[in-house]
């Protein structure tokens, strides 16, 4: 792989900026939502964006499968990156829960392995509740929310669960957290994948 500081070298300082864009982009945007767009959301989804960021909170999409809320959360990572903010990380729960098992077989400090949800300006987990949420994974995951919530910092949450079930399949006080961090979009419609 070419080191991207060696492509930076020679430019103008706007072909660096469009360079590193492009660059992150390519890093942390999968190919399947390489080509989403702000832009091609309903007005209504883009003034709840709009408010969240004008409020410094998060965002919790809540829909059934396959209504565009991976979509969207990659439309809001996207816009970030083109404001050049590197400060965040994007993750899906199952993979977050795997990472947190892995920890533990690796025998390293709790505290260290959930620094990389807790520390960022902004963190993006999607599809919560398609995890198995264990003790261990409730604990770490209801401390990064907490964390989070104490500290001000925004959380983008998807889930098919509602803040409702969350509070009866997860957890009451989680759910409180989401509801009082986020801005509440609800999707509506059939599975578009099926479709």
């Amino acid at each position: 792989m070419t080191n991207i500081y060696s492509e930076l070298a020679g430019l103008s300082p706007e072909e660096q900026d469009k360079k590193m864009i492009e660059y992150y982009l390519n890093k942390y945007i999968p190919p399947r939502y390489k080509d989403c767009s702000k832009q091609e959301l309903p007005p209504s989804i883009k003034e709840k964006i709009n408010q969240a960021f004008e409020e410094k909170k998060g965002i919790f999409l809540t829909g059934q499968a396959g209504t565009g809320k991976t979509y969207i959360m990659y439309c809001i990572l996207k816009e970030l990156i083109k404001t050049r903010e590197e400060d965040f990380t994007f993750i899906d729960m199952p993979w977050l829960s795997i990472l947190l098992k892995s920890y533990v077989k690796k025998d390293t400090d709790p505290v260290d392995n959930i620094k990389e949800y807790t520390s960022p300006k902004y963190l993006f987990l999607d599809d919560l509740g398609v995890e198995k949420m264990t003790d261990f994974l409730f604990e770490s995951f209801y401390t990064i929310i907490d964390i989070r919530y104490c500290h001000l910092k925004p959380c983008f949450i998807s889930s098919n669960y509602s803040l409702k079930e969350i509070s009866e399949n997860i957890n009451d006080r989680i759910a409180s957290r989401i509801a009082e961090m986020c801005i509440i979009i609800k999707l509506e419609g059939e599975d578009k994948r099926i479709k």
